[in-house]
């Protein structure tokens, strides 16, 4: 319940957090506001139409599609790059769990009576 409540607060400096904190979140949703506004901006003056050289062919798109494609395709390899990266240079990971340790390897043994 008090969380929901938190929630539906209106936006006043909170005197934990400090007045800095508050000045650094309203800064931050201006930004992604201000940005959003750009980003329709852009896309409504260059709604016109360019010829796309493929390589097994040609077509004539939009040139928003074209941006939208492009910037998604960098941001899709963008990610598999770092997974990627941090996948091979990532140290291997000792198994750990119920029953996986070097103590309990030691007792299956068959011979090994302690």
């Amino acid at each position: 319940m008090d969380h929901q409540r938190s929630l539906a607060r209106p936006l006043i400096p909170d005197p934990l957090l400090g007045h800095g904190a508050f000045v650094a979140h309203a800064m931050i949703a201006f930004l992604a506001i201000a940005l959003l506004l750009y980003v329709v901006a852009l896309a409504a003056s260059n709604s016109q139409h360019v010829r796309v050289d493929w390589v097994f062919g040609t077509s004539s798109v939009s040139l928003v599609w074209l941006v939208a494609f492009a910037a998604l395709l960098g941001w899709l390899l963008g990610i598999l790059t770092a997974a990627t990266f941090r996948w091979r240079t990532r140290a291997p990971r000792l198994r750990t769990g119920v029953g996986v340790g070097a103590a309990h390897h030691a007792e299956a043994r068959p011979g090994n009576s302690q």
